[in-house]
């Protein structure tokens, strides 16, 4: 994966893709079932859930990468991470700052699920107006939640590094597990929906993570193991440029 694939015809996501908020060109959020090849999604899953956690040295450093259990601003986090992007591509988040791993030459998989988030944010960004080089899916960030553990509480993502539009696409292995979108303030709108293995979420602009929160509550010890891998178009050299000043 280098610059700009072609991107996928606009009827094969358009045919699928459900708008969730439509509020205006900073406030998107829209679902892609099926955005990954269900082949290449399944052995990717298989591929990184080969590494059970931080001890399973072993396998994690077969595939380039460490799983972490990360401690941030409201304590230790209950799932495992990994980070990987482009040069400079630093993440911010809670007052927890992440340095990408090169992406990993042996795990191909992870390429062609960043080639699909990023054929996404394209049609999006068709659908929606702007640049198309704004949509360059520089990082992602990987959170592994093992069979019956992990969850996020409702939030909205940090995206000052994430260039113009500000992309996040997640694309979901395993599961499904659900996903809530809660808009904030009076009304207080609610949406619900199962994040299904090969499927992608994108969230497009500032004001989507402003005027929304989202969250992926724990549904008992029965809930499936999942994958997400957030991309993200994240600016390189952004966090380094704002130590600066």
């Amino acid at each position: 994966f280098t610059s700009f694939d072609p991107p996928m015809a606009s009827y094969e996501i358009s045919s699928n893709v459900r708008v969730l908020v439509d509020e205006n060109p900073k406030c998107v959020c829209m679902y892609v079932p099926n955005a990954l090849d269900d082949d290449v999604a399944s052995t990717l899953l298989e591929k990184l859930g080969a590494c059970k956690g931080p001890g399973d040295v072993e396998n994690c450093t077969a595939l380039g990468s460490l799983w972490h259990q990360y401690t941030d601003d409201n304590g230790p986090q209950d799932r495992l991470a990994a980070y990987w992007g482009d040069t400079c591509c630093d993440f911010w988040f809670v007052g927890l700052l992440l340095h990408p791993a090169p992406w990993p030459a042996n795990l191909p998989e992870l390429l062609l699920a960043r080639r699909a988030a990023q054929q996404a944010a394209e049609y999006c960004q068709r659908r929606y107006g702007g640049k198309l080089d704004a949509t360059k899916l520089t990082s992602c960030l990987a959170n592994y939640y093992r069979r019956g553990q992990g969850h996020i509480d409702a939030h909205g993502d940090e995206v000052r590094a994430h260039g113009e539009d500000k992309y996040v696409i997640s694309i979901s292995l395993g599961g499904p597990r659900e996903f809530v979108l809660t808009e904030r303030g009076g009304s207080q709108r609610e949406m619900r929906l199962q994040l299904e293995h090969g499927s992608a979420l994108v969230m497009r602009g500032e004001d989507m993570q402003t005027a929304w929160k989202h969250a992926l509550p724990l549904e008992g010890n029965d809930a499936p193991a999942r994958i997400g891998l957030t991309f993200r178009s994240i600016v390189p050299g952004y966090e380094h440029f704002v130590k600066k000043l």
